[in-house]
């Protein structure tokens, strides 16, 4: 039902754009004088605006699907890898870029467990929860976690955790690594 909405919203848009060239063309009612470009606005955008409302109001529940899928399919973990993240940063600054590209797609999938500070916790515009770790003691995000709401909630900033998570994701971008972890859990 939610895609109906969003089909509409997207459609609406579109003629937004088009009554605003031509209002005749979206409002094929009425007198001459009431085929304003005012009108099409005001149409227009009041009908995206209600199928975005509708958009969240049919959309399916994050948490509920994630829990089902959770419970649904069983999880093989790797096993943990003795890997560090210092020796990933040192390996990373001794490579071109398209030596780390082949070097990052060893790593995806290799669990580890690995000690940081909290530089921030975060809500995502999907709902999820982000822990950003600093790893090298710089106050800057190295490595991002996916957590719960509740892990999310007890968390602080400033405070040294201890983790494990299978990595999904490693970028050196401005110098920077950056590490994105999935499966992760806040010892």
């Amino acid at each position: 039902m939610d895609y109906l909405f969003a089909i509409i919203m997207v459609l609406s848009l579109a003629a937004l754009v088009v009554g605003l060239i031509k209002p005749s063309l979206v409002i094929r009612w009425g007198d001459q004088k009431h085929k304003t470009r005012g009108a099409v606005t005001g149409l227009c955008l009041g009908l995206a605006f209600t199928s975005l409302i509708l958009i969240g109001v049919a959309a399916p529940d994050v948490e509920k699907t994630e829990q089902a899928q959770k419970t649904a399919a069983p999880v093989t973990i790797a096993p943990l890898s003795n890997l560090t993240y210092a020796q990933i940063d040192r390996a990373s600054k001794k490579m071109t870029e398209l030596q780390f590209d082949e070097y990052a797609k060893t790593l995806k999938g290799k669990r580890v467990e690995w000690r940081g500070t909290i530089v921030d916790v975060e809500k995502t515009m999907f709902g999820d929860y982000e822990v950003l770790i600093d790893q090298t003691g710089t106050g800057i995000q190295d490595v991002t976690i996916e957590v719960d709401k509740n892990t999310a909630m007890r968390l602080s900033k400033d405070q040294t955790i201890r983790y494990t998570g299978t990595i999904e994701q490693t970028m050196y971008t401005l110098a920077m690594l950056l590490i994105t972890m999935e499966d992760a859990k806040v010892m």
